[in-house]
């Protein structure tokens, strides 16, 4: 999750996913919060500049191990990359 007003920037790229049980995001953004057990305000699932940096295109679904290793022949290039400026 990214604390967009603590000014967190996440930049993701050819990246991928596993799907389980659980609903999921590629890249959260929130309203951070200092006081302790306070939970933070989501304003966010997915891409949004500058907080959550990636495309639809970049994101990979894969339903097995075997998938994975496929698509990231296919590919040859990084599968994440993030970066958080604090």
């Amino acid at each position: 999750m990214m604390n967009e007003n603590f000014g967190d920037q996440a930049v993701l790229r050819n990246f991928y996913v596993k799907p389980g049980k659980e609903n999921y995001t590629e890249c959260a953004s929130s309203f951070g919060v200092n006081k302790s057990g306070e939970r933070p305000v989501i304003l966010s699932n997915g891409p949004k500049n500058p907080v959550c940096q990636y495309s639809y295109g970049d994101v990979h679904v894969v339903e097995s191990e075997q998938d994975t290793e496929q698509q990231q022949q296919q590919q040859q290039q990084p599968q994440l990359q993030v970066q958080v400026d604090l």
